[in-house]
């Protein structure tokens, strides 16, 4: 099929007068010309439909696939030096439709202004974008999906790795599955492609590492499994996780002064943030971390834990039943004794407690087993406070009666 602005009766009479030549410099040249082989071919300027069951309408475009479609102006259906390929040549059922759209892999569609299809099933929908990879999609404006089986939708995304999405303004998806969402959100690496199956969401955020995560706005997610929620957080080692404002959780600064930048492995001295939530300072007008940041919570790799305020808990008289006197407990008091220690993982360290043995015998309630293997017991230690009044006031009532006796 040839569609030319001459008519039919021209068209039959000598090719819609155009010249059969293989020279597009020559003027007049018809857009289907016959090799010295007697294969078809289709010049690059002109307007023309080469292939089975082809179709190529308007002006200046170029169809030359088997079942492709061009339409609109200056566009393009099947491969771009426009030789005839036909089932072998691989070159099937394009459909190109606008201005200057190119749907050149098999079965792709570009439709718009200037978008490329060049991957194999690869759509390219809207104003200046590009599926280059297999089985891609890309729409809005100026997006690139480029790994196979990527998708990039709306302004400026760019979805890298395979099996990766880029959607919103200015998102970048460097590594294989990964997925950002928002304004300028990256996940993965640029210089390597690592850091598959990161989670990017918000705004201004980083998430380079494998399956990690950093959401909200302004955090950094830059280690395995790491993740940074809320504003300006950042999480920097395995597994960590930082939320809040201003918090960061794994740094690697070992300074006993700045806990809450802790390397993430645990040290000894001082212990590795494993966990921060909290409130932080902000420059509210450049929306900026301010300078008195502040962690409310943080959990140390070691199992410690550092609260920077108050820790109260429900005691109301009427959430409670059973009320009974613990009566005089110096005596049980008395079988408790408080001891000087390390710890078997940080011998380097010395502490003070007891022992739960100790208090299970005098205070069974007081201690509890935990779910592992070794069936590790734990104490209740503000449970002790109690214990330690009615003691004062029975060892009270002692002095008491010995002042009498004196007098």
């Amino acid at each position: 099929l040839v569609v030319s602005q001459f008519s039919p009766g021209d068209a039959a009479a000598n090719f819609g007068g155009f010249i059969e030549t293989s020279d597009p410099t020559v003027a007049g040249a018809h857009p289907l010309y016959t090799g010295g082989d007697g294969s078809q071919s289709m010049l690059s300027t002109g307007l023309g439909a080469l292939g089975w069951g082809s179709f190529g309408a308007n002006a200046y475009n170029r169809s030359s696939g088997l079942g492709s479609v061009a339409m609109g102006f200056n566009t393009i259906a099947g491969p771009q030096d426009v030789e005839a390929g036909g089932i072998d040549g691989g070159n099937v059922g394009q459909f190109s439709a606008g201005y200057a759209s190119r749907a050149i892999g098999n079965v792709s569609t570009a439709t718009g202004f200037r978008n490329t299809a060049s991957g194999g099933s690869s759509v390219a929908l809207g104003n200046y974008n590009y599926a280059t990879g297999d089985a891609t999609i890309a729409l809005g404006k100026e997006n690139w999906a480029q790994g196979a089986s990527t998708i990039a939708v709306g302004f400026k995304n760019h979805a890298a790795g395979a099996g990766s999405v880029a959607l919103g303004q200015e998102n970048i998806a460097y590594a294989t599955t990964g997925f950002t969402s928002g304004y300028q959100n990256v996940t993965g690496n640029s210089t390597d492609g690592s850091g598959g199956s990161a989670t990017a969401m918000g705004k201004y955020n980083t998430a380079s590492a494998d399956a990690s995560m950093a959401l909200n706005r302004g955090t950094t997610a830059t280690n395995q499994a790491a993740t940074s929620m809320g504003f300006r957080t950042i999480s920097d080692n395995l597994g960590m996780l930082a939320i809040g404002v201003n918090n960061a959780a794994g740094i690697g600064d070992t300074t006993s002064d700045q806990y809450y930048y802790a390397d993430g492995e645990y040290t000894g001295a001082p212990a590795g943030v494993a966990f921060v939530i909290g409130n932080g300072d902000i420059n509210t007008t450049a929306y900026q971390r301010g300078d008195n940041p502040s962690n409310a919570f943080v959990v140390n790799y070691d199992g410690s834990a550092t609260l920077s305020g108050d820790l109260t808990i429900n005691s109301d008289a009427r959430l409670k039943s059973n009320i009974i006197s613990l009566g005089s407990t110096l005596a049980k008091l008395l079988m408790i004794d408080g001891k000087s220690y390390t710890m078997k993982s940080n011998e380097s360290k010395s502490k003070i407690g007891l022992l739960a043995q100790d208090v299970q015998k005098a205070f069974p309630e007081l201690v509890k087993t935990t779910n592992d293997s070794d069936k590790t017991l734990s104490v209740n230690y503000q449970g002790l406070i109690p214990v330690l009044i009615n003691a004062i006031k029975d060892q009270q009532k002692q002095i008491d009666e010995l002042k009498k006796l004196i007098k």
